[in-house]
């Protein structure tokens, strides 16, 4: 029964963990988690255009956008055309701030992204 209890609460909290969510306004595309991509651009005047938002607990956002951004990176390295490097993730109030970088192999490479990630509403 105690290992029942203890699987159940696991399972519990796994469900309340952040959920980052992005929305490239292009192909009006939706991704569940922290993605970002050279493809999903023409220009880079149109970064500004992606949006982010978090569902769940703000403190586990980081760790979610650490985890998305490791994942993509391991995709690369097994063959994948692009990646995506974090260099910082924190929060102030609200509001989540992330810098990396996304390139491909294709030659484009976007150094010095900002982002600010929001609650969904």
């Amino acid at each position: 029964m105690k290992t029942l209890i203890a699987v159940l609460f696991f399972v519990s909290a796994q469900a309340q963990a952040a959920q980052v969510v992005t929305h490239f306004v292009k192909g009006d595309t939706t991704v569940e988690g922290f993605y970002d991509s050279t493809f999903m651009y023409d220009h880079a005047e149109e970064l500004p255009t992606t949006t982010f938002c978090y569902k769940g607990d703000l403190q586990d956002v980081c760790n979610q956008v650490q985890k998305d951004a490791a994942d993509m990176s391991e995709a690369y390295r097994q063959g994948g055309h692009d990646y995506l490097n974090l260099h910082s993730c924190h929060t102030h109030d609200s509001v989540v701030f992330v810098n990396y970088e996304i390139g491909d192999d294709y030659g484009w490479y976007l150094p010095n992204i900002v982002r600010t990630i929001s609650a969904c509403q």
